[in-house]
């Protein structure tokens, strides 16, 4: 499933005043990835930010599971 969204300013509270405002993000977001629980398993949600979509796949729990392991190894191999 893809849909498409827009980009919208973040926003954050001034901690004195409670007062919202709105504040870029220092560094541009290009992807964006989450993965979720619902009543049927898990879900992989991720987000284009460039083009602005939006693509949901499912998940086997036990590939869930081994997301730790993955990114223990891309960040050595980054590192």
């Amino acid at each position: 499933m893809t849909e498409h969204l827009s980009h919208d300013p973040e926003t954050s509270a001034d901690e004195e005043t409670g007062e919202i405002a709105e504040t870029e993000p220092e560094e541009d977001i290009l992807y964006s990835a989450e993965v979720y629980r619902t009543e049927n398993g898990c879900v992989l949600r991720v987000t284009d930010w460039q083009d602005g979509t939006v693509q949901t796949y499912p998940v086997a729990r036990r590939m869930v599971d081994k997301l730790p392991f993955y990114l223990s190894m891309l960040k050595s191999k980054l590192g």
